[in-house]
């Protein structure tokens, strides 16, 4: 349960900046704790985002080479066959 919080958090945080776009923007009046809060919400979400796009790029993009047996057990295009797909692609 705690693993699940942990990449759920994140989430949850989107979620949050998703509803009080208008607080995180600042075009209503609020209470400033709640201001505080969401904004909060907003840059973790980011920073999160940012960090979790990174890792899928890199490992997407270094593959066998850059994770060497690491990426041949954790590919889902490797166990799945969709690499045979990019492979005669071109992509």
């Amino acid at each position: 349960m705690y693993i699940l919080g942990f990449f759920g958090l994140p989430w949850m945080w989107g979620v949050s900046m998703y509803f009080f776009w208008p607080v995180v923007r600042g075009k209503v009046a609020c209470e400033p704790q709640l201001r505080a809060y969401v904004r909060r919400s907003a840059a973790g979400f980011m920073i999160m985002s940012v960090i979790a796009l990174t890792w899928c790029i890199t490992f997407m993009a270094g593959g066998e080479a850059l994770f060497g047996s690491f990426y041949n057990d954790y590919a889902i295009s490797k166990n799945e066959g969709l690499s045979d797909f990019f492979e005669e692609s071109g992509l």
